[in-house]
């Protein structure tokens, strides 16, 4: 049995609301051979708070089937400023490190960003455990923090450059998300051998079968009819340009069969909320976060998706988890990105239409066009959908990450299951790869 120390601040189980590529890469290495230790934050992203049944409680250890978990304290309520942010990361990279102490013993620690400061806490307990370390890159730092203006300060920048360069040295691996997050880092001088490619991906289960049903259902529940809909499932975050989807809404208020849907939450709901009431976009309509189980009835009962970033060339590297999730509901996409690695899936499944980041009017235009035109939407959506399925399933993309840590045990002389030496098995599958362009 191969012991596993996987650190990761956030984290979505089954049936919790939030990206799933944790749960689903756990799950996938439990299934390969690995007893997995979880160290997490019960303070989530999406809503900054401590849930009342973890009140006075730093570390509490659970446990969910064959997973142990330890679920941390972090500092709540942070904004986008730099010292609430500081506070969070910190505190629970403290708590991590006092967990992964507590925790059975291990042979790999696993830590997922997109703190920095996970990954020094998953650096700490490699060190502190000796053994070896993989270092997962889910956004490029300080460059992230930078654009997005909760860093300004140009020591604190060399300082956060500095850390970045540090965990990728001295980590055994590293684990980039999206191919301009693997060429960043290895612009820092970073050997190629050492980074692995692993985008984030579908969730086999969740969208294996698609229910019209369930999907019709949704919309008679929110009051849908046969109005055309446009969706944006996902954390409602500064970093993804929204207010330009508000403004496209209230550029087509005269289109009363035009409806355009925020599912989730975040911290700019409350900015959308006022901003759409501002313009008296009365066809702009705000749903809660939902169980995971329900997003492929809420993408399959909408028109389009749409996925938008700010207007800034750095977004061009972005892959976000929700566009997997619309390719795979099988609905046309609009991608209001600039030119990069999401224009390029989107282009390449031939899925939907693309048009510049955060432009209201291009993107008004786009949903006209979508709305008028029924068949493009249908061949759009199937496109998207066998593309995805083929390329992308979670399950192809863990076994890329297995083997990885299969060859970081064997290079450490980390005794794998007799007669099982690591495999490149992944060169079989259909999973794109750096070289194969999305």
């Amino acid at each position: 049995m191969k012991r596993l120390l996987y650190v990761t601040q956030y984290y979505a189980s089954k049936g919790q609301p939030g990206a799933s590529r944790h749960y689903q890469h756990i799950r996938n290495f439990m299934r390969h051979g690995y007893q997995v230790t979880l160290i997490t934050s019960y303070v989530k992203h999406r809503f900054r708070v401590i849930p009342p049944e973890y009140e006075g409680i730093k570390i509490a250890e659970e446990n969910d089937g064959d997973l142990s978990i330890y679920k941390c304290y972090a500092y709540p309520n942070y904004g986008a400023d730099f010292r609430t942010r500081m506070l969070n990361y910190l505190s629970f990279m403290f708590y991590a490190i006092v967990a992964g102490l507590k925790a059975p013993a291990c042979d790999l620690v696993l830590a997922s960003s997109p703190s920095l400061f996970v990954g020094l806490a998953g650096y700490l307990l490699s060190r502190l455990r000796r053994v070896p370390f993989i270092f997962e890159v889910r956004d490029l730092w300080p460059e992230t923090a930078v654009v997005m203006g909760s860093l300004r300060n140009p020591m604190l920048i060399k300082l956060a450059t500095w850390l970045a360069y540090f965990l990728y040295r001295k980590a055994d691996r590293v684990v980039a998300v999206t191919e301009g997050i693997r060429q960043g880092i290895l612009k820092s001088g970073i050997p190629e051998s050492k980074v692995v490619f692993v985008p984030n991906g579908v969730d086999d289960d969740l969208f294996a079968n698609l229910s019209d049903d369930k999907a019709q259902a949704v919309r008679e529940e929110y009051g849908w009819g046969n109005r055309f809909v446009a969706i944006y499932a996902g954390t409602l975050a500064a970093s993804d340009g929204l207010e330009s989807i508000v403004r496209a809404a209230a550029a087509l208020s005269n289109y009363e069969d035009i409806l355009v849907v925020f599912l989730g939450d975040g911290e700019v709901k409350s900015k959308l909320q006022a901003l759409a009431q501002e313009l008296e976009a009365s066809n702009v309509m705000f749903i809660p976060s939902q169980p995971k189980s329900r997003v492929p009835h809420f993408v399959r009962a909408a028109d389009v998706c749409i996925t938008p970033v700010k207007n800034d060339p750095f977004f061009s590297m972005t892959l976000p988890n929700k566009l997997f999730d619309y390719l795979a509901g099988g609905r046309a996409i609009i991608g209001a990105v600039p030119s990069g690695e999401a224009q390029r899936l989107i282009q390449e499944a031939g899925a939907g239409l693309v048009v510049p980041p955060e432009d209201e009017l291009r993107l008004a235009a786009a949903l006209l066009e979508l709305r008028d035109d029924p068949e493009a939407r249908e061949r759009y959506g199937r496109n998207g959908r066998a593309y995805v399925m083929k390329h992308y399933l979670r399950s192809h993309l863990a076994a890329r990450l297995i083997a990885t840590m299969d060859e970081t045990l064997f290079e450490h002389g980390i005794a794998l299951e007799p007669g099982k030496e690591p495999t490149h098995e992944l060169e079989q599958q259909n999973v794109p790869t750096h070289q194969k362009s999305i």
